[in-house]
């Protein structure tokens, strides 16, 4: 949201020529560098100079720079400064959800744009791209094909804007890996071999990857289960130059560490398991049928008890959820939702 409202705020900028951009920058400055704030909260002035920066990259975008604008000045001297290192590099960030991958990666981005460095953010899936600043997806990114093959490369040529932003950049994530087929990583591969003109793995550029193959792999239909597991990136043999770094603290669920816990348990498969690949649920998390309704009218009863007298409050509505496996059960369990909503139902 906040990378957003400062690409809103740079497009304002070049476009509408606003004639007080100070009175704009402090009305919407909170908003603007709530992301950073939450990675700097000690230093206000890496706050400051993270903002600036990330507004200057928009502003470049359309051919402007910070500097022709009425707005505190971004520190150029930060631009001398290296990565201390820069040896390639491959990352694989292996983490269930709720471990802190997302924070990771922010503040990485956080700390690279502070010191005037570009790093890119991308990711397999676009709902993800978009709790990442600047994050789009890495087929829009590098320009990937839909189908891709062993021997094919991305249609980024070595003179676009793309491979140039490619060059500059210190550091690339791509999150959810998991889901993406090893093919299409090593696209990418071999088309940055070819960008930059180095014939090791992505050209050397720092590759930070991400995922939990603990989650939902990617989905190819009428494939077996081994079949999808050889389409993986653990099947790549890019997978075995990477440093594993593994996260295991479930800091979403603090409050909860016996949930947690055994939930790390079924995804390392250390769970006992009945017939080979079913787990025994917890007499807690387990919803009764009682015999005098459906299993789903107790489901319901369950995650809101208080549905007739709480329907109309927004908020109550909104702080719990049931999900389910298929988007046939999700209709289903929707109908009977808005069927005990008072009044009478209407479709637009």
């Amino acid at each position: 949201m906040s990378s957003a409202l400062r690409n809103l705020f740079a497009t304002f900028l070049v476009h509408c020529n606003p004639t007080d951009i100070r009175k704009l920058w402090k009305i919407y400055y909170e908003d603007m560098s709530e992301d950073f704030r939450k990675i700097h909260d000690n230093s206000p002035v890496a706050q400051l100079q993270c903002m600036l920066k990330s507004i200057n990259y928009f502003l470049e975008s359309m051919g402007k720079k910070i500097d022709k604008y009425e707005l505190p000045k971004l520190d150029h001297g930060r631009d001398n400064e290296r990565v201390d290192s820069n040896r390639a590099g491959l990352f694989f960030v292996d983490g269930p959800g709720g471990t802190g991958k997302t924070f990771l990666y922010r503040a990485l981005l956080a700390n690279l744009i502070s010191r005037g460095m570009i790093a890119l953010a991308t990711t397999t899936s676009g709902v993800a791209a978009a709790i990442l600043s600047g994050g789009r997806t890495t087929h829009s990114r590098f320009d990937i094909p839909l189908q891709t093959t062993d021997t094919t490369i991305t249609d980024m040529s070595k003179q676009n804007g793309g491979a140039t932003l490619i060059r500059k950049s210190k550091l690339i994530i791509w999150d959810e890996a998991h889901m993406a087929n090893h093919q299409t990583i090593e696209t990418v591969d071999r088309s940055f071999r070819d960008i930059m003109d180095i014939n090791e793995p992505f050209g050397g550029k720092v590759m930070v990857f991400g995922g939990d193959f603990r989650q939902v792999l990617q989905v190819v239909p009428k494939f077996t289960r081994a079949e999808t597991i050889n389409t993986s990136l653990v099947k790549s043999y890019l997978w075995n130059k990477m440093k594993k770094v593994q996260l295991i603290r479930n800091m979403r669920a603090r409050a909860d560490p016996t949930f947690s816990d055994f939930l790390l348990r079924i995804g390392n498969r250390e769970e006992p398991t009945i017939r080979d690949d079913m787990v025994l649920l917890p007499e807690k998390l387990i919803v009764k049928h009682d015999g005098d309704s459906t299993g789903e009218d107790n489901l319901i009863r369950e995650i809101f008890p208080f549905l007739d007298e709480m329907s109309s409050c927004a908020k109550y509505i909104t702080e719990s959820v049931i999900l389910a496996s298929r988007n046939e059960y999700v209709d289903q369990l929707n109908e009977m939702l808005i069927a005990k909503f008072p009044g009478e139902s209407r479709t637009f």
